[in-house]
């Protein structure tokens, strides 16, 4: 029921029960902090395109990007998922599934990794990803030797605190980039 978005993951063994409840649109609803960290700990927060000349909606969009990203760097600890970097500035709010591939999980938590930018953009561009059970593919073979440097070790993926990546996001993710099936 998790993967399915029925029910999320609170911690402790604590669920919230979310499948009857719809989804809420950052663009058209005037929210506060706490509203939308709901919404977003829900995975009810979505967004969709509207007309960009609207100030109210880019504004309402843009506190809606600022608690998304707030929520994900302390699921995560305020730290790299990968590494040790945990310098706020250097810190993105990841999306497994790409932001314009599906507009209702731009708002989920389950779809957003706290990475440093150098994970961040080698994550977008395929040169690793994760297994359902959060073990990293490393793309194979890499011919740059930075590259190879930053995802040597092998590196970790640290689980975070609730909201773990959804299988199906990951599972996209893989498809996407030809990543290894196991």
């Amino acid at each position: 029921m998790r993967d399915r978005g029925e029910v999320a993951f609170l911690g402790s063994g604590s669920y919230r029960w979310h499948a009857m409840a719809p989804l809420i649109d950052v663009d058209y609803a005037d929210l506060t902090d706490a509203q939308l960290d709901d919404a977003i700990l829900a995975g009810r927060l979505r967004e969709r395109v509207v007309d960009v000349s609207e100030e109210t909606v880019l504004a309402r969009r843009r506190r809606g990007h600022q608690r998304l990203h707030e929520l994900t760097l302390r699921n995560y600890a305020g730290c790299c998922a990968v590494c040790d970097i945990g310098d706020r500035q250097l810190l993105v709010a990841s999306h497994v599934v790409r932001w314009a591939d599906d507009f209702d999980a731009r708002g989920r938590l389950d779809n957003c990794l706290c990475l440093c930018q150098p994970h961040d953009a080698l994550f977008e561009y395929g040169y690793w990803g994760m297994h359902d059970d959060g073990s990293l593919i490393v793309r194979d073979p890499i011919p740059w030797r930075g590259i190879r440097v930053l995802l040597a070790g092998p590196p970790r993926f640290r689980m975070p605190q609730s909201h773990p990546p959804a299988p199906l996001f990951l599972q996209q993710h893989r498809y996407r980039h030809a990543l290894g099936a196991r």
